[in-house]
């Protein structure tokens, strides 16, 4: 199922004085999109991305012509920023125009759109762009338009499929043969009629239900991971590796890193995947991760506990999916978007959400919510403003959060219908009612 979270990194760094960029005072306007295109499944395969950049003065107008996002999206947030000490040129920084989907609700299908906006302030006329298909040297002329289109072609080479970038000489593994056993290192060029290409990527199903590689080893050149990664919904592409003990990505890959054999991006502030196969029972998510992708610790089920630091503020659809040893699970205060089947097939005893969950993403749907496939047996905890709000969504018990540090208490007080409950602001249980002040009855706020 594709899910939200569609990402485009676009570097427009300047050759000429970029090393002065936070000088340049770049702006971003004009962000407009066409809206979705075509409600198709595969709309990826029926039409071809386009990029159109065009000069006037010191103004860049950037267009992108069919990007592929998800039937959900509503509109795109462009951002700008730099980076600093950029370790794919010849320069110390970059500047990075970010674009990214707005997606209220996932649908399970992808949709092509037209999106436009302007970068002012740009001085020089040659750029290292880098975006979610293209890599490389543009050289703009004053007012002509620069265009270059994604053409592809699906190809069948000794077993495997894969989707060739015929001007970019770029291969993009679809569904590889199943030979990849024990210890197997992705390829890193391909060849077809004769002419030769670099594997530069991989689709998020490239390895589906591969049950015998025990290590997966990611060379530098690759740069977009289950087209999420400089392209598309992100989803771990190992989670139906159930053998997977480690992933390992090579030392000089631009999008991503491991760390004890697990993927990270290359800031290590979102957790890409866990390897499935592994022994651990217990993980960490190290502090400085702010996101939890897609299917991220899927069927891992060797773990009984995860621990998630204060910070983590997102967590993707079925992340925790089919973790069968998983016994409880404590979410900080921190996470605000749960998506969609998060707990998909755990059987916990208990679940903490200690913070205040974003509504779009607490039932975005009726009938499928982030609660949809965990036993109803699991006691959910919550703080007590939110306990209505999850009974909504939610068929098992749910309880409030009544104290500041319940980890690892399996039962709390339960009373009856006709008492009244009285907390205050941060959860905490008060004895009679108070006579001034602000404070939580019944599940309401009430102020005196």
């Amino acid at each position: 199922m594709k899910m939200r979270g569609i990402f485009v990194l676009l570097l427009l760094a300047m050759i000429q004085n970029v090393a002065n960029a936070q000088e340049h005072e770049l702006t971003v306007s004009d962000v407009r999109d066409s809206g979705c295109l075509g409600l198709t499944r595969g709309a990826e395969d029926a039409t071809l991305p386009t990029i159109v950049l065009k000069k006037e003065g010191t103004d860049v107008l950037v267009e992108l012509q069919n990007y592929v996002s998800n039937c959900g999206t509503e509109s795109f947030d462009v951002t700008l920023s730099v980076e600093k000490g950029w370790s794919r040129a010849s320069y110390s920084d970059s500047v990075a125009i970010n674009v990214a989907s707005v997606v209220p609700y996932a649908m399970d299908c992808t949709c092509p759109f037209n999106v436009s906006f302007k970068v002012h302030g740009v001085e020089g006329n040659t750029f290292y762009l880098t975006c979610w298909w293209f890599d490389g040297l543009v050289e703009l002329t004053e007012g002509e338009p620069w265009v270059l289109s994604n053409e592809t072609e699906n190809v069948l080479i000794d077993g495997s499929r894969y989707v060739l970038k015929k001007g970019l000489h770029q291969a993009l593994i679809r569904r590889y043969s199943s030979d990849a056993k024990g210890e197997f290192r992705i390829p890193e060029e391909t060849s077809y009629q004769d002419e030769t290409y670099k594997v530069t990527g991989i689709y998020y199903d490239a390895f589906f239900e591969n049950r015998v590689m025990k290590k997966i080893i990611i060379h530098p050149a690759i740069k977009v991971l289950s087209n999420g990664i400089s392209g598309g919904t992100f989803v771990n592409p190992f989670y139906t590796c159930k053998a997977l003990e480690s992933i390992e990505v090579e030392a000089g890959n631009a999008v991503a890193q491991s760390v004890d054999g697990v993927m990270f991006d290359k800031k290590m502030t979102a957790l890409l995947a866990y390897p499935a196969g592994s022994t651990r029972t217990s993980y960490e998510v190290p502090e400085g991760v702010t996101t939890l992708e897609s299917h991220a610790f899927a069927n891992s089920t060797q773990l009984n506990s995860i621990t998630i630091p204060n910070g983590v503020k997102s967590i993707g659809a079925q992340a925790f999916a089919d973790c069968t040893s998983l016994k409880s699970l404590d979410i900080p205060e921190s996470v605000n978007k749960i998506e969609l089947l998060a707990f998909n097939g755990t059987k916990m005893n208990e679940l903490y959400i200690r913070g205040v969950i974003d509504s779009a993403y607490v039932s975005p749907n009726p009938y499928v919510s982030m609660f949809s496939g965990m036993s109803t047996n699991t006691k959910l905890y919550v703080l007590p403003s939110e306990v209505e709000k999850f009974k909504a969504i939610y068929n098992g018990p749910v309880y409030p959060i009544t104290s500041g540090d319940t980890e690892g208490i399996s039962e709390v007080e339960t009373l009856p219908a006709s008492a009244e409950k009285t907390f205050d602001l941060q959860g905490r249980r008060i004895q009679g009612e108070p006579k001034h002040g602000v404070y939580i009855q019944d599940g309401k706020k009430v102020m005196r």
